[in-house]
């Protein structure tokens, strides 16, 4: 490549002398330098090549990058910092010079120059990782040699060459190719692969697939759990491979926040694998990416600077324990668990693979087609209660035009199943399972903390020591098992008696049982984490063998109807479905949703010809 004369950066890079210093030159030029006239320093020439063959800026971090035009006429954009640029420059050096290396010492000096170019003269833009948007359309990168993209927009989507892609994305170490979508599918042709209990727990899925490709979130967290063998860490690999596949999809457990900080920035989907339990901060540190929070750590080499992120990513829990025991956390979920698969009737992971793989296009293009039908309908659609993850409730019931359900179906299977946690939660509380027993059998009970602690005592017994000994212990409990046991069916209130003066007025507890008015879930707060010595009984039970939770009655009072049949959901009704693991992957009847099917009408767009 040979350089053509001067630009007017270069010539202000090569008249600054504090730069004229950073090359090994003389202020004003190369007069004194030593050199024969005319020569210029490596560093000199790799900062001219450079300029005139990339552009140079920053991103809202203070990131200097830098966009680089390949042979092929694609663009790519990579931090100055990185190897990949650092080969580029080598490069450019190399074709300049007819073969000429320019030396570890000689690019360091040509990179701290370019820097401060991108930083001061560069313009700022940001940069995104695997989801953008912009003016009202979603951008997904491909992570393809070509840099390609797929726009979507309420009237469907399409594939744009690097040139036409409006977004700078970042193309971490790991990241893999999504493969170019075809049309013509529908999400079904993902269900033969996938190991699902029931068709409210496929309909969940589908959901949450399609709220994973909101931009901004918030998002669910998936909790798969289940028996060993029952193909947790397969349904989990192919929704990462289906969103954002990668060298590692399945990773462990963090060993602390800055591991999880690394992910976060590094991919738009969070998998972490065959965990047993969550310790408490990142249980927390879950639900902070997942719904929204800053994250910080210690930036390296430095006492005072950190590294701050700032980010929502779609993440998946993968276990066999319960893994949403802390109530924050089971309110932000899904928990799907996963039936037996007997041995005798497994099949080859390598088949499934290899068909999944021929398959991926299809679903990826059926999935694109289901999230620009949430674009286009997400405004008219209207839910009568908002849940606590009401973007995410409305995003996903609004795609169920293209993808095979209604708004009213979507919202049925979300509030059982959130109703399901919320019960397990109390289940899992020997305070709360003590409530459900005392207000199931009186209906209505009234009181101070003091009165309910020894109603309590006399329904699980004087020598019960699951009970907490102080009524302000008991009454800091069942305020934070409030959310949950109205979900239950137990309304929970707390008032001062009235009459006398404030400071003589008792705090008075009523609880009532809801009978069949079923409780908002949706728009209840967060439920907060059981104590340290709940959490022991919960795990161990009875340290002498004899498991307290097991003499406890186990008859909630939740709603039902005259046939005894629970309330608002489907889950008790049996399924009598095939497992598509063990029937093959190719059943017709499996292969759409409905006949319903939004095909996008950008087939002939290309605006870039």
């Amino acid at each position: 490549m040979a350089v053509t004369s001067p630009t007017p950066i270069t010539n202000a890079v090569k008249n600054d002398p504090a730069l004229a210093r950073l090359l090994g030159l003389p202020p004003g030029g190369d007069e004194g330098s030593g050199k024969k006239p005319g020569k210029k320093a490596k560093a000199e020439v790799l900062v001219e090549l450079a300029l005139e063959a990339t552009d140079l800026w920053h991103d809202p971090e203070g990131e200097p990058w830098a966009t680089i035009y390949p042979d092929d006429g694609h663009r790519e954009h990579w931090p100055l910092r990185s190897r990949a640029f650092r080969r580029y420059l080598g490069r450019l050096f190399h074709q300049h010079t007819g073969g000429g290396a320019p030396g570890s010492k000689t690019i360091q000096d040509a990179l701290d120059v370019l820097e401060g170019v991108a930083l001061w003269d560069g313009p700022e833009h940001p940069v995104f990782t695997r989801v953008a948007e912009l003016g009202g359309y979603l951008y997904l990168d491909l992570a393809d040699e070509r840099w390609q993209a797929v726009e979507i927009g309420p009237d469907g989507w399409r594939v744009l060459p690097a040139e036409a892609v409006p977004i700078r994305f970042r193309r971490p170490r790991g990241m893999l190719p999504l493969p170019e979508p075809t049309r013509g599918e529908s999400l079904g042709l993902l269900r033969p692969y996938l190991n699902l209990p029931d068709e409210e727990a496929w309909l969940l899925l589908r959901g949450w697939l399609v709220g994973a490709l909101h931009p901004r979130g918030p998002y669910p967290v998936l909790a798969v759990m289940g028996e060993q063998g029952t193909g947790k860490s397969l349904l989990v690999r192919f929704l990462r491979y289906l969103l954002d596949p990668n060298t590692a999809p399945l990773r462990t457990s963090p060993r602390d926040e800055g591991d999880l900080i690394i992910a976060a920035r590094n991919g738009w989907v969070i998998a972490l694998d065959n965990l047993s339990g969550l310790p408490q901060w990142l249980s927390d540190a879950v639900c902070r990416v997942a719904t929204g929070g800053g994250l910080g750590k210690r930036e390296l080499y430095t006492d005072l600077d950190e590294v701050l992120v700032d980010v929502r990513r779609p993440v998946i829990l993968n276990g066999i324990d319960d893994l949403t025991t802390r109530d924050d956390l089971r309110d932000r979920s899904i928990a799907l668990t996963l039936p037996t698969l007997p041995e005798d009737e497994r099949r080859e992971e390598s088949e499934l693979w290899a068909a999944f793989e021929q398959d991926r296009p299809a679903i990826l293009g059926a999935l694109l087609d289901a999230v620009a039908a949430a674009m286009r309908h997400r405004e008219e659609t209207k839910l009568d209660r908002l849940p606590r993850m009401a973007d995410f409730a409305r995003w996903a019931a609004a795609a169920g035009r293209a993808a095979g359900w209604t708004p009213e179906e979507f919202m049925a299977a979300y509030t059982g199943n959130r109703q399901e946690a919320a019960e397990a939660g109390v289940e899992a509380s020997p305070i709360g399972h003590a409530i459900l027993r005392l207000v199931g059998a009186r209906g209505t009970w009234e009181g101070t903390a003091t009165d309910l602690l020894n109603a309590l005592r006399q329904v699980v017994g004087e020598d019960d020591r699951t009970l907490p000994k102080a009524p302000e212990t008991l009454s800091n409990h069942v305020r934070r098992l409030a959310p949950a046991l109205r979900v239950a069916g137990i309304d929970v209130q707390s008032y001062r008696e009235p009459g006398g003066t404030t400071g003589k007025r008792r705090r008075m507890l009523r609880l009532t049982h809801m009978g069949n008015k079923a409780a908002n879930p949706a728009s209840l707060p967060s439920l907060p984490s059981l104590n340290a010595s709940e959490q022991a009984f919960c795990r161990d039970g009875d340290r002498d063998g004899d498991s307290r939770a097991a003499s406890l009655d186990r008859q909630f009072t939740v709603p039902r109807d005259a046939a005894g049949t629970k309330q608002g959901r489907g889950r008790d009704a049996e399924a009598d479905l095939a497992n598509p693991l063990q029937n093959g992957i190719r059943d017709a009847g499996t292969r759409r949703d409905a006949d319903l099917h939004i095909c996008s009408p950008c087939d002939d767009e290309a605006p870039w010809d």
